[in-house]
C-alpha cells in the first residue's frame, strides 16, 4: 500500500471501460428504480416521464455524492466500488490520501499509511480514501483509533473528508456512529446498477459502436439484462460476444454462467489471503437457490440474517430455510451452520444486496432463474411443478408466471404440460428450438388459447 499515491496510479486501476461512465448510488434503504434490470435514468421534474420514476430523485452522482463530508460507500461484489472512489480521489482537489486496505498485513501498518501528523499537514482540509475496509477487517482493529486520533487533532473548522468503501454485507456500523459524533452526520450510499447507456458505453471501448448496437440489443433478445447491468458479469457477456460474434441462443447457460462468476469470491487480496469464505461457489449458488425458490413460494420479500425474533413478517429467517431432516429437505451442511452460511453467501458473492441483516437478489429475474433451475435441477415432475406455481382454481400465479416461463425453457417436459395451461409462458423463452411434431403441438395450443 501507498501513502498519497500520484494520480496515474489510481487511474491506472481504474478499467478503461468504466471512466467513460457516471455512476449513481442510492441510499441503502431506498433501493434504485430500475427500468429492465438497468438504473432507471434520473428525469428532469418536469418531464412527464419523471411521474413513472419517482425514486429516481434519490439516485445521486458521485459528484453529487463528494458533497458530503463523511461518505460509507457500499454494494456486493463486482459492482464497481472500488473504481467509483478512484474516480472520486481523482477529482478530489486539495491534500488528500488514498490507502488501500487490502494491502495492509499488519495493523502496525496503519501508522505507517496514515501518519500521526496528518492532521497538521492538513489543518486547511484534506480528503482520506479508504478502500476495501471489508478486505482487510481481519487486521483493522485499531482502524477506529486511528481515525479518532486524526479528528481529534485536526481542527475543527478545516474540512477534512473521509469516504469508505466496503462491502455491503461488512458495513462498518461500529464505526459509523463514531465518525456520526464527529461530523453530526454520515452518508451512507450503495452503488447502483449501470444505465442501458452504460453498458453500451463500456461494450463499445472493445467492440466499437456499431457492434456494441448488436450487442446490447442481443442481450435484450436473450433476456439477461441483469447480468448487464453489472460491471463484472457485462465484462463476461462483451469477451463471449466478442469470441462468438453473438450471444448463445441459451439464455440459461449465459444465466448459469454469469450467477457462477458472481458467486466466485472475486477479490485477489481475499484469494491471496486464503480468506475465500467457507463455502465452495456451487455451494453459494445451491444455498442461492434454496433461499430463491423459498422466497418465490412463500411470497416473503427479503432475506433476514440476524435473531429470527427481530425479523418483520415480510423476511425469510435461517430458520425457514433450514429445512427437516425428516423430509430430505434439511440443510446439507451441519457442520456449518446455516447462519454462518448465508452470511458467506452475503460477504463472498455479488448475488445479494443489502446490509447488516437484511438482504435481498440484486434483480427478480435472478430469484426467478434460481428458483426455476432449482426446479430443474431436481427433477421436479411437471404436475408437481405446476402445482406449486398455480393457484388452486385460478390458473398460474401471476407473481410465479415468469418463474413457470423459464422452468419451461429449462424442461422440455413441464413446458409440454404447461403449454396446456398457459402456452404464452411456456413458449416466452423456448419456441426457437421447436420444430416438427412438437413444434406443431405448441402451434395448435397457442391458436387454442387465443381462439
Amino acid at each position: 500500500a501507498r501513502l498519497c499515491p500520484r494520480l496515474p496510479d489510481i487511474l491506472d486501476r481504474v478499467p478503461a471501460t468504466e471512466q467513460l461512465v457516471d455512476r449513481y448510488w442510492t441510499p441503502p434503504d431506498a433501493p434504485p428504480h430500475l427500468d429492465s434490470a438497468y438504473l432507471a435514468p434520473r428525469r428532469h421534474h418536469d418531464d412527464p416521464l419523471s411521474l413513472f420514476w419517482p425514486r429516481a430523485e434519490h439516485h445521486v452522482t458521485s459528484a453529487e455524492a463528494a458533497e458530503f463530508p463523511c461518505l460509507v460507500l457500499l454494494g456486493p461484489p463486482g459492482i464497481g466500488k472500488s473504481t467509483e472512489l478512484r474516480r472520486l480521489y481523482a477529482a478530489a482537489a486539495g491534500p488528500k490520501c488514498f490507502v488501500d486496505l487490502a494491502e495492509v498485513t499488519a495493523a502496525a501498518d496503519l501508522d505507517r499509511l496514515i501518519p500521526s501528523d496528518l492532521a497538521h499537514q492538513w489543518r486547511g482540509g484534506g480528503a482520506l480514501f479508504l478502500d476495501a475496509f471489508d478486505e482487510g477487517r481481519a487486521n483493522l482493529a485499531p482502524l477506529g483509533v486511528v481515525l479518532a486520533r486524526i479528528l481529534q487533532e485536526t481542527d475543527p473548522e478545516a474540512r477534512l473528508a473521509i469516504r469508505i468503501a466496503c462491502r455491503d454485507a461488512d458495513r462498518p456500523h461500529v464505526l459509523e456512529a463514531a465518525l456520526k459524533q464527529h461530523y453530526g452526520s454520515v452518508r451512507p450510499l450503495t452503488l447502483a446498477p449501470l444505465l442501458r447507456s452504460d453498458a453500451f458505453a463500456i461494450a463499445a471501448v472493445t467492440l466499437g459502436d456499431d457492434t456494441a448496437q448488436e450487442f446490447v440489443a442481443d442481450i435484450e433478445r436473450a433476456g439477461v439484462q441483469a447480468l448487464a447491468a453489472m460491471p463484472l458479469t457485462l465484462r463476461l457477456l462483451v469477451k463471449v460476444f466478442q469470441d462468438e460474434q453473438r450471444l448463445p441462443d441459451s439464455r440459461a447457460a449465459l444465466f448459469r454462467r454469469g450467477l457462477r462468476r458472481l458467486a466466485e469470491e472475486t477479490s485477489p487480496a481475499r484469494r491471496d489471503a486464503d480468506r475465500t469464505g467457507h463455502l465452495s461457489t456451487d455451494e453459494r449458488v445451491s444455498l442461492a437457490a434454496r433461499a430463491a425458490a423459498l422466497l418465490r413460494f412463500s411470497g416473503r420479500t427479503h432475506l433476514h440474517l440476524g435473531v429470527d425474533e427481530e425479523a418483520e413478517p415480510s423476511a425469510l429467517t435461517a430458520s425457514d430455510l433450514r429445512g427437516d431432516e425428516r423430509d430430505g429437505t434439511a440443510w446439507a451442511r451441519p457442520a456449518l451452520s446455516l447462519d454462518r452460511a448465508l452470511r458467506d453467501l452475503a460477504r463472498h458473492s455479488g448475488l445479494l444486496v443489502g446490509s447488516k441483516d437484511t438482504y435481498r437478489f440484486f434483480h427478480l429475474s435472478v430469484e426467478e432463474f434460481l428458483t426455476a433451475d432449482l426446479l430443474a435441477r431436481e427433477g421436479t415432475p411437471p404436475d408437481v411443478a405446476l402445482a406449486l406455481l398455480s393457484h388452486p382454481e385460478a390458473g398460474l400465479r401471476p407473481d410465479l408466471r415468469e418463474t413457470a416461463a423459464v422452468l419451461a425453457d429449462l424442461d422440455p417436459a413441464f413446458r409440454d404440460t404447461l403449454l396446456d395451461v398457459d402456452p404464452s409462458a411456456a413458449l416466452r423463452y423456448g419456441v426457437a428450438g421447436l420444430d416438427g411434431p412438437e413444434g406443431e403441438r405448441a402451434v395448435e395450443a397457442f391458436l387454442t388459447a387465443h381462439d
